[in-house]
């Protein structure tokens, strides 16, 4: 499994400060907190609030709904580790 931490690094805590909506439509997916994990399967809605660290499994698929501009802040940061990740 590929840990997705390091590409939160520089947000605040070092964690997706983005709500999401959406539905696991296969697989598994975990939202880390600080102090809790919460685990969603195929077939589960789910919330996520501002301060996690998304885990999806191998092979998870999800539709999810983000605010745009706050999706936008956290991307920007995401592909900045992205790039030095493989530079």
């Amino acid at each position: 499994e590929f840990d997705p931490a390091p590409l939160f690094r520089g947000l605040p805590d070092d964690r997706c400060q983005c709500a999401h909506w959406g539905v696991v439509v296969s697989g598994k997916l975990e939202m880390r907190y600080a102090d809790r994990t919460e685990i969603y399967a195929a077939g589960d809605a789910y919330y996520a609030a501002p301060g996690h660290v998304p885990w999806p499994h191998t092979g998870t698929e999800v539709v999810e709904f983000s605010p745009t501009a706050d999706l936008q802040a956290t991307m920007q940061v995401v592909g900045a580790n992205l790039a030095g990740a493989s530079a």
